[in-house]
């Protein structure tokens, strides 16, 4: 009888160790998922944000080249 006890109780808290082993290698795994779609969209916005200065600029050229030539069409028609 107390054989048959002791291995319950070895079996009951090998499954519990397996549990909570399992239970930490998942955490560890969400939260390096987790870390790494940030670093995903963090990235992914720095692009975007670059990408919209890039317009911008371009933008801002064409504009102050657009004004310079009216500019110099207005001085060499008077």
């Amino acid at each position: 009888m107390e054989l048959t006890w002791i291995s319950v109780v070895d079996t009951a808290v090998k499954i519990g160790f397996g549990a909570l082993i399992s239970a930490f290698a998942a955490y560890v795994a969400l939260i390096k998922s987790q870390s790494h779609e940030e670093k995903k969209e963090a990235i992914a916005h720095f692009y975007k944000l670059q990408e919209e200065k890039k317009s911008k600029y371009v933008e801002l050229l064409v504009q102050s080249q657009e004004l310079i030539q009216s500019h110099l069409y207005s001085i060499c028609s008077q």
